[in-house]
């Protein structure tokens, strides 16, 4: 025999003597029972009595009086040996062999007969000895193979299990000083109580003769097969899921140290890789060194976030992130309350509670943690020590972190100190902790799963066996293979969080310790003096029986077990409360997602109504009815690209890209549909059946037939139309449209598959995947709404796309990155630079990318996400946006100057995401700049009658003629000039204008929740829960004035919402309903909603917003002017002069299709004084009907009075430069008043404006001179 089991006890374990059969023989020893560990047919107190005699040995071994040694761990070892330099005492036998006991020998095989299980006779005369001749393997395996822990070990896995500090800093911010100091002492105490129950209950159950393995032996022993089953489920349930949650947290740090650079996937599989190597560890003594270091690591982040937080401030951008109305750059004082502070509500205070209840949960391993010690009843020693050294890290961190960071404490504290490198030092180390707890839920989660399920049915050998062994070795892949798999398929799965919380953890910590323990009392203290178990016979005789018994045995220690009962009793109601929460909140996630199959997508904060439910009114309806008999609605009529495309037979296309139709089509159905224009909808109808009917075979949509030059590019803009489409004819989209979509789709997924043909460029390939790759968004957005709405059976297929296209996408998280994002004028970097990020500085693409991080939000389901896309719009306009809301890039982004130009194709681009990030994310921020662009970069690029346009449109813009040297990045001479096609046809045809904000400006909310999300002149018609019929007409003359009337009517109650821009003043607005008290307004911070709920019948509500003129600094010391939601600009009066389009002489276009130039009338080169600005408002502002077309530079009935003068400021190749710096801008002559305009109505513009004092003896006057 091999000298004792150290090969299991691990080094600095001595070596137990009872392991050893040295001098014993079949003669003197004759057997060992081999009873079934979970024999229903034992008596309680047969338990009772092995565990007694256990108990005896293990004071005689190692208890105190021994000559039993403890020998160094491998740490301490290698500390003396090679850093102290001291000589180590090896571990060494000094015990004389031990007689073997009784509770291990066994006194024979006892056989029990069903028929004699009441007759103590027959038991005695069927009483078997069966002498056999025990191995030196067996008997190891046997004996106490696994009990090698010491409770040194056992702090350390304690401690690992358990100590989470770092949300206590959070949880004292929502419940006080006062308030989380009680109840963290409560909740600890009464887990250490919890801990103490399972020990006592422990050391008298458990014995050499019947070990306990795990929980479910306790339940088993005190009320049978079917708690120990309930023990067995939940336990296994929550170490599995632990351990899945564990692998995609962690996966999720990986990804964010990485900077997402390495696909989450791989992130994922590394985490559940290092669980499957480290996993191979099988004892908790050996694990013991591995929870150390764990402890220690956890320590050393305590330290540290102490530390930086004394020296450092909150992390502001993280609060902010969480709380849009928080003002970054004031931020109010740090605050700290010793009862609850003050604006929080009782959910916050729950949320605190909830987090003290689960701090201390961690006994659902504690019954496997003594399986497996040398010595149980040292366990108390390891408990004791952990529990003080988790509550005084709880008290000191958490209040030390409340103290220091107050109302700003963040639910993981080292995230929410500020400086980045250590926060990105504590996450390192805060994964590698997280690892190592995963790995010990699955070592105990395995062995649990192995002894019930391996041991019981299947008949696996002990797991201490050279067999059981490499089971072992096996079996660790399969589980965190298996635990990988359920976190990349199961939906939604951190949900699952909160029931593992209240179903297991609160259930093992507190529930059931005093359940189990009142039954184990009651059954104990029940025994009489005759009623003491037999070890000869096996039997016991029981006297009484049945709830006499039990009440006998509950009076014994009736205060306690009283106590115990109301432990118990208020334990099962909090349990029962939490998981009523932890099912509501998961039926909550699975019901905001229609799709309920394993993949998910997050769901929209607002959902879209469908394509025709909303109709323009008022001026905004003239607006679109001049779209639909303008040049939008009559371009396929003559315009070559549309009417002649290769997509319809013909040969007239722009650009291989065959971009054109795609475009136009995208841009029609929505205006036919909104306007209800029956010859538009006559005309979109025919093409889509042509289109469709020409489908390729093998399912392509297009007119390309080589494969080396199919790309997916052009087909976003038409699968855009087809969704709209759909919408808003479903009879005919199921009939025709959808099954051409899932067809093309079928084929995109073989096409991905086959090295990505069609969307990565590869030798070969006759097409540049710049602009599929960095428009990715726009194609994802349309597969989710086809994968939620319209699956029909291809779920995977429609995935396997999302997910491929995300993949392969141009990131542009990567570029809306501090280190990566351009904040300057492009101009001022090297070329290779800019040249190399062109796909993100594009500006058609810059307007398109802002809602690739909320599109793909929806389908990672990664909140990081949320703030690219915050910070990428923010950045976008904060340092390449024009004060009108568009995008500065004439071709490519420049800097902020008021000379370079905005394509129409952004701004219409710019619009879509904005508000389809509104819908997405619920931002109120995203509709404001919506509007913005809507209500003033649109229409200033539009004749009044939407018969020509232009491509480019300069925010401070004097005049409008061919510039032979134009200041564009790549513009040609007629770029600012209003046509037909001024410049690139893609403008042209892309002319989306109102279609796709009107179809945006209701929205639903939730199931009975209508909002007025886009504010402006529209009707509503749609249908809520329970067929709840909704009619909403808002008349209303915003933007021009800011008073909205809606008429409502409802079958029934329902929710009602209107969108407070952040610049009206809630207190000093007003909503008034059916001409009653007014109220001022409540707008919620986030979406900034006021809400109201409106019954069944007739209502009418009226608001009126209030504000006041909004001043902005602009680059080269100028200003913009703002009230509500209109920019206001200096007006020029202009010479129009009108020629036939360039491309279209004689009567190849319509004869309102022109060519025009712009001279100014008006001085152009002036500087205002901006303390004489003052708002004007017309008699007609709130006319029924506003003055037709109202983008006429005359029409609008505002404006802003203003004092101004000319400064020296000349015209330079033909365009107004950037105007003079402050100090040189003295008058020329003398003030006079000039009256601001809405932007968008002057076609002819000066929008940034230099500033002068004109006060008297301002040295900026005009002083003439001598003889003057």
């Amino acid at each position: 025999m091999a000298s004792g089991v150290g090969s299991i006890s691990g080094p600095g374990a001595v070596d137990d003597k009872r392991l050893h059969a040295n001098g014993l023989d079949a003669i003197t020893f004759p057997t060992r029972v081999a009873a079934k560990l979970h024999d229903s047919s034992i008596p309680f107190e047969e338990y009772l009595h092995y565990a007694k005699i256990t108990r005896q040995e293990e004071e005689r071994l190692y208890g105190p009086g021994s000559d039993f040694t403890q020998g160094s761990g491998p740490t301490m070892t290698f500390i003396k040996e090679k850093i102290l330099r001291k000589r180590v005492e090896h571990r060494r036998e000094s015990v004389p062999q031990p007689r073997l006991s009784i509770s291990a020998q066994g006194e024979g095989q006892i056989v029990r007969h069903e028929s004699d299980s009441g007759n103590e006779k027959s038991a005695i005369e069927n009483k078997k000895f069966e002498p056999m001749t025990i191995s030196d393997e067996e008997w190891v395996q046997a004996s106490r193979a696994a009990r090698t822990a010491t409770w040194g070990a056992v702090f350390y896995l304690i401690t690992t299990d358990i100590l989470g500090p770092f949300s206590t800093g959070y949880a004292f911010s929502q419940m006080g000083l006062g308030p989380g100091v009680t109840l963290f002492t409560v909740f600890g105490a009464l887990a250490g109580y919890s801990g103490y129950q399972l020990w006592r209950m422990y050391l008298q159950l458990d014995s050499d003769r019947y070990p306990m393995k795990g929980y479910g032996d306790i339940a088993f022993r005190v009320y049978g097969p079917w708690f120990r089953h309930t023990c067995n489920l939940l336990q296994s349930f929550q170490f599995f899921l632990n351990v899945a949650l564990i692998i995609l947290s962690s996966g999720q740090s990986i990804s964010q140290l990485s900077k997402g650079q390495l696909c989450f996937i791989v992130c994922v599989v590394v985490c559940m890789l290092a669980g499957c190597i480290i996993g191979q560890i099988r004892t908790l003594q050996r694990f013991g060194w591995l929870a150390s270091w764990a402890v220690f690591l956890n320590l050393f982040i305590i330290f540290a976030t102490m530390g930086v937080m004394a020296h450092s401030p909150p992390n502001y951008k993280l609060y902010a992130a969480a709380n849009p109305d928080f003002d970054i750059n004031n931020p109010a004082p740090i605050q700290v309350s010793g009862s609850a502070p003050p604006g929080l509500d009782i959910v916050d205070n729950v949320n605190g509670l909830m987090n003290a209840v689960f701090s201390f949960g961690g006994a659902t391993l504690f019954v496997e943690l003594l399986a497996e010690m040398r010595r149980p009843m040292d366990f108390w020693k390891g408990l004791l020590c952990a529990d003080l050294l988790i509550y005084a890290c709880y008290m000191v961190y958490g209040i030390y972190t409340y103290c220091m960071q107050g109302q700003y404490a963040y639910n993981v504290s080292y995230q929410g100190i500020s400086p980045y490198g250590w926060q990105t030092a504590c996450n390192i180390i805060g994964l590698i902790t997280g690892l190592i707890a995963a790995v010990l839920y699955g070592n105990i989660g395995i062995k649990v799963l192995y002894n019930n399920l391996g041991r019981d049915l299947l008949n696996f050998p002990l797991l201490e066996s050279k067999t059981g062994k490499w089971i072992w070795v096996a079996f660790v892949p399969i589980y965190w293979t298996l635990a990988w798999v359920v976190t990349q398929s199961v939906p939604q799965i951190n949900t699952w969080i909160v029931l593992v919380g209240a179903g297991c953890i609160l259930q093992f910590t507190y529930t059931f310790p005093p359940f189990m323990m009142l039954g184990f009392k009651c059954q104990r203290d029940a025994m009489l003096p005759g009623e003491t178990f037999d070890p000869a016979t096996g039997t016991v005789r029981h006297l009484d029986s049945g709830l006499k018994r039990w009440w006998r045995g509950f009076k014994k220690e009736l205060f306690w077990n009283l106590f115990d009962l109301i432990f118990y009793l208020g334990s099962f109601v909090t349990m029962v409360l939490g998981l009523y929460a932890a099912f509501t909140s998961m039926v909550d996630a699975y019901k905001s997602s229609v799709n309920l199959s394993a993949w998910r997508l997050l769901p929209l904060r607002f959902e879209p109504l469908p394509l025709g439910s909303i109709r323009p009114v008022g001026w905004l309806g003239q607006q679109m009815d001049l779209m639909a008999n303008g040049l939008p609605g009559h371009l396929h009529e003559f315009y070559r690209p549309v009417k002649d495309a290769p997509w319809l037979g013909g040969d007239q296309e722009y650009s291989w890209l065959n971009e054109a139709w795609p475009y136009s089509y995208n841009a029609l159905v929505p205006l036919a549909w909104t306007t209800n224009n029956a010859r538009l909808k006559h005309h979109v109808l025919r093409v889509t059946e042509w289109v469709i009917d020409h489908q390729h075979a093998d399912g392509w949509l297009g007119p390309e037939e080589s494969l080396s030059r199919r790309n997916f590019w052009a087909r976003y803009p038409l699968f855009l139309g087809f969704m709209q489409l759909v919408e808003a004819e479903p009879e005919l989209g199921e009939t025709m449209v959808l099954p051409a979509m899932h067809r093309f789709v079928r084929l995109m997924y073989s096409m991905l598959q086959d090295h990505h043909q069609g969307y990565v460029w590869k030798p070969g390939d006759l097409f540049d995947e710049q602009w599929g790759r960095s428009r990715a968004a726009d194609m994802v957005l349309v597969l989710q709404w086809l994968y939620e709405k319209y699956p029909m059976g291809n779920e995977k297929i429609i995935h396997y796309c999302m997910v491929q296209m995300y993949e392969m996408a141009y990131d542009w998280s990567y570029w809306f990155h501090e280190d990566h994002f351009l904040k300057g004028d492009l101009d001022t970097y090297p070329q290779d630079l800019t040249n190399s990020l062109f796909p993100y500085v594009h500006g058609v693409n810059a307007g398109q990318g802002l809602k690739w991080g909320g599109v793909m939000r929806r389908l990672v389901q990664d909140d990081v996400l949320l703030n690219t896309t915050r910070n990428g719009v923010n950045w976008t306009f904060r340092y390449h946006g024009t004060p009108s809301g568009a995008i500065i890039g004439d071709e490519r982004e420049a800097g902020l100057s008021p000379v370079r130009g905005t394509e129409l194709c952004s701004v219409v681009e710019s619009i879509f995401s904005l508000s389809y990030l509104y819908h997405a994310v619920g931002d109120r921020d995203f509709a404001d700049k919506t509007e913005l662009a809507a209500y003033n970069a649109l229409p200033v690029m539009l004749m009044p009658h939407w018969w020509a346009h232009q491509y480019v449109a300069q925010t401070n813009q004097p005049v409008s003629h061919r510039l032979d040297n134009p200041p564009f990045w790549n513009v040609g001479p007629m770029g600012q000039t209003f046509g037909t096609e001024p410049n690139y046809p893609c403008c042209t045809v892309n002319m989306q204008g109102y279609s796709k904000f009107v179809p945006a400006m209701y929205v639903k909310d939730g199931e009975d929740g209508l909002v007025h999300a886009l504010l402006g002149p529209a009707h509503v018609s749609t249908t809520l829960q329970k067929r709840n019929q909704i009619r909403i007409r808002c008349d209303t003359n915003y933007p021009f004035s800011n008073y909205l009337n809606y008429e409502i009517k409802a079958r029934s109650a329902f929710r009602f919402s209107f969108r407070v821009p952040a610049w009206a003043l809630p207190d000093a607005s007003i909503v008034m309903v059916d001409r009653g008290k007014k109220h001022p307004l409540a707008p919620d911070n986030s979406t900034g909603l006021h809400t109201m709920v409106i019954p069944a019948g007739r209502t009418r509500v009226e608001v009126s917003f209030s504000t006041h003129l909004r001043v902005e600094s602009r680059a080269n010391d100028t200003i913009s002017v703002y009230y509500g939601a209109l920019l206001y600009a200096l007006p020029l009066a202009g010479d129009y002069t009108a020629s036939r389009p360039a491309n279209y002489p004689g009567t190849e276009a319509p004869p309102e299709a022109n060519d025009w130039s712009i001279l100014p009338r008006d001085y152009w080169n002036v500087a205002v004084d901006v303390t004489a600005l003052k708002f004007y408002e017309y008699p007609n502002r709130y006319d029924a009907w506003l003055p037709h077309p109202i983008w006429h530079e005359e029409r609008p009935p505002v404006s802003i009075s203003a004092l101004a003068c000319q400064i020296d400021w000349e015209l330079r190749d033909g365009y107004a430069p950037n105007p003079p710096l402050a100090g040189r801008r003295n008058c020329t002559g003398r003030a006079f008043p000039v009256e601001l305009r809405p932007y968008g109505s002057a076609k002819l513009h000066m929008a940034e404006l230099p500033t002068v004092n004109l006060r008297p003896g301002s040295p900026d006057l005009w002083r003439p001179g001598p003889g003057v």
